[in-house]
């Protein structure tokens, strides 16, 4: 049932309450009621079958509603409702408007009036009334009838449309991969979302109320191709279709795009909406794919090797010309036809069995052939492998064919030279191995087991564990350097063992270079020099030693000289000028002949003597500092006993000399020597160790004299064994080697410092 027009209905609720005002005088109640009643019966039964809520409130208290009005509401029956204020039913957030509404409209006497609410219903729930109010009569201006229609189904659509409009909108929006924009009926820009932007790289401002033919390349746009588009969009409705566009930058893409028409509810062309979407990576990988389908035709047409195709029945559909070649037979006769119906039997039935192998386990096999060639029998190697649909179901088997005849005759060559290679390698002292691509070891010799410590299982096939952290980028500019073909030698690099020692390699790189002028691997040869650079080094520092010594030992020279130049000035140089002086006295006394001065005379005689005597043992001591006398006369054992009573003497220092040859004859230089470094220990022991006691003591242990002192001081400490300035300390070193010994210096394990002499003897061998 329609809604009663709300102007008919206010029109019948003003003539009913006329009718009643005028109900005071009876006869013309009688006649007007007479004259009214049909009417009344037809707007009554109109009221009460309405659908619509019909109600008069008074100061807005309801005093009348219908029963669609009370069920719209949500009570059984119009008294639940009427004798309460409007306010009662409205949403709690409206009441307050609405009463203010209904303020002015007493105020105002306003005729009609519409407005949209929200209601609450019995149960709680809430709907939408559109209302229309009006005055039930003129003198009457706080009684007012109202005609409402329930309105929340078509609310909550509008909401739900507005919403689902909203969302549509955000989502065109934020699309970032498609391009999504509408076009007026001439291809103007109207919206543009953020996947247009970053697709053509315009903003808002600069594109819209532009052509669409803007992003189109020169060769379309004189071809009018935007227009046509939109034509066969407005003639069949939508159009896809793939192209180049241009970016605002001048790029070019590769589109997909697809351009709808927009029509109004009376199929009035309003627009166009446009999709587009960057498909050049699409295209691209397209474009690759068919020239590699191509590249591989022609791999397969003008391949050296036999290649071919069977369907699932074995039957050929493919070979290429090198199968026509190598069988003699033509494609014609070949294609279409199963292996039995080429080859002979027992040839068809290995190949047969390979196929089925092949399919059983649905992945490619190499299998080694033999075959009845136009040339004779030849031995192939054959990869036959399954070929499948997009379903990943197999729909063909294919194969290549490798002539390997000449292989296997060359094969047992190959094989024995490959052992005496290899017996080479192995039997070879250094360390060889060969480097492929990425610096992975791919052969490792047993040269480099024993140089390095792993064993070839351990290394191979991954990056040679003998490069430090540190001199890895070296190793691999060498590996790539080799690659491309340049050699080297006389590298000379730290590398590591397996127990993390550290070893000096001199190292050399060559290409090797395979049957087709090809570089796959280096070979390296690494030499471990430790051993040489550990000499060279003792060498330079022997030599720098050296040379600090011969400097020290030209200034001990020179100090020596200067102590004995002092030594024979002050001393003998002054007893000799006293004797002289004393001769010359003598002498004239003598030559005066003056007998009184005889006892004079031999005074001075007396004196003179003296002074012989004193002159004669500063000479002596002047020697013995310069070369001990006792070595000469009472050999090495007691020159070595009166040094240590001498040092005892000057120091204080207890000195005990328990050295004894027990028959070994050293001779003269040895000699020398071994009293020299127990010379020089005692000095040390003096200057520098802060001793109250020094021991002295020889032994023999296999053939070698062994000579030690030993004090009970502060012991030494390393700096002062390897210093610079240790000149001492060298020289007691280059004394023992010049003789073959050798001396060790270090702090004694009872305390102190220990100097120990090593000597090689032979008995009664001067």
């Amino acid at each position: 049932m329609g809604r009663p027009n709300g102007v008919l209905v206010h029109c019948f609720l003003s003539k009913q309450i006329k009718v009643l005002a005028l109900s005071k005088d009876k006869s013309s109640q009688r006649n007007r009621v007479k004259l009214t009643l049909p009417e009344l019966e037809r707007f009554r039964q109109l009221i009460q079958f309405s659908p619509d809520l019909i109600a008069i409130h008074t100061r807005g208290t309801i005093t009348y509603i219908n029963p669609a009005g009370a069920r719209i509401l949500g009570y059984k029956s119009a008294p639940d409702v009427i004798g309460r204020p409007i306010s009662d039913f409205l949403h709690p957030d409206d009441r307050r408007h609405v009463v203010s509404m209904f303020t002015e409209l007493y105020e105002r006497g306003e005729k009609h009036r519409s407005f949209q609410f929200r209601f609450m219903r019995a149960d709680g729930k809430v709907i939408y009334l559109d209302v229309s109010s009006a005055p039930v009569s003129r003198k009457d201006r706080f009684s007012r009838q109202v005609v409402a229609r329930n309105i929340t189904e078509r609310v909550n659509q509008e909401e739900s449309f507005r919403s689902s409009e909203e969302r549509f909108r955000i989502f065109v929006e934020g699309v970032k991969e498609y391009a999504m924009y509408t076009l007026d009926k001439h291809g103007n820009v109207t919206s543009w979302n953020r996947g247009a932007m970053r697709l053509y790289g315009y903003n808002r401002k600069e594109i819209i109320g532009k052509n669409f033919g803007t992003f189109f390349i020169p060769e379309q746009v004189s071809s009018d191709v935007p227009s046509r588009l939109l034509r066969s969009a407005e003639r069949i409705g939508e159009i896809e279709e793939e192209g180049w566009r241009v970016r605002k930058d001048g790029s070019w893409f590769w589109a997909g795009i697809l351009i709808t028409a927009m029509r109004d509810g009376d199929g009035t062309l309003i627009g166009y909406s446009k999709i587009s979407r960057d498909l050049t990576e699409r295209k691209e990988t397209e474009d690759r794919l068919i020239r590699e389908l191509q590249q591989f035709k022609d791999v397969f047409d003008n391949s050296h090797a036999m290649m071919f195709m069977k369907d699932l029945r074995g039957r050929y559909v493919r070979v290429n010309a090198k199968f026509e070649q190598s069988f003699g037979i033509r494609a014609k006769d070949i294609l279409g036809k199963t292996d039995a119906e080429i080859f002979p039997k027992e040839q068809a039935d290995e190949y047969v069995a390979h196929d089925r192998e092949v399919l059983r386990t649905g992945i490619p096999l190499v299998f080694e052939e033999s075959a009845l060639y136009k040339k004779g029998r030849h031995f192939s190697l054959v990869v036959k492998y399954p070929l499948r649909d997009d379903k990943r179901e197999i729909y063909a088997i294919g194969g290549v064919v490798t002539d390997i005849t000449y292989l296997k005759e060359t094969e047992q060559l190959l094989r024995s030279a490959n052992q005496r290679l290899n017996a080479i390698l192995d039997s070879a002292p250094l360390a060889i191995l060969t480097i492929g691509r990425g610096g992975i070891v791919l052969t490792w010799n047993r040269g480099a087991e024993q140089t390095f410590g792993w064993t070839e299982e351990e290394v191979r096939g991954g990056i040679c564990p003998t490069v430090p952290s540190s001199d890895l980028a070296n190793y691999m500019a060498m590996v790539e350097k080799g690659l491309k073909g340049e050699s080297s030698a006389g590298h000379v690099a730290k590398r590591l063992r397996k127990d993390g020692t550290v070893i000096d390699a001199i190292i050399a790189y060559a290409p090797v270079v395979n049957a087709d002028g090809r570089t796959e691997s280096v070979t390296f040869v690494l030499q471990d020099i430790t051993r040489t650079k550990q000499t060279e080094r003792e060498l330079e520092s022997s030599n720098e030693r050296l040379k600090v010594l011969s400097r020290g030992l030209e200034s001990m020279r020179e100090d020596e000289k200067k102590r004995i130049a002092l030594e024979i000035h002050d001393q003998l140089g002054q007893m000799l000028t006293v004797l002289k002086m004393d001769i010359n006295l003598i002498h004239e006394e003598l030559m005066s002949g003056r007998s009184a001065n005889l006892s004079e005379v031999s005074n001075q005689l007396t004196s003179s003597v003296g002074l012989i005597d004193d002159a004669i043992d500063t000479v002596r001591k002047i020697a013995a500092d310069l070369r001990p006398p006792l070595l000469d006369h009472v050999g090495l054992d007691a020159a070595i006993s009166e040094l240590a009573a001498s040092f005892e003497r000057k120091t204080g220092i207890s000195t005990v000399a328990r050295v004894k040859l027990d028959g070994y004859t050293i001779g003269h230089a040895k000699s020398i020597a071994v009293y020299r470094v127990i010379q020089e220990s005692l000095t040390n022991v003096a200057r520098h160790s802060g001793a109250t006691k020094v021991t002295i003591r020889s032994s023999f242990k296999l053939g070698e004299l062994i000579v030690e002192v030993h004090d009970n001081g502060k012991g030494i400490v390393e700096n002062e064994i390897s210093g610079s300035s240790s000149f001492g300390i060298f020289g007691m070193h280059q004394r023992a080697e010049s003789v073959g010994g050798s001396v060790t210096i270090g702090k004694s394990e009872l305390g102190g410092t220990l100097v120990r002499l090593s000597l090689p003897l032979s008995r009664n061998i001067a």
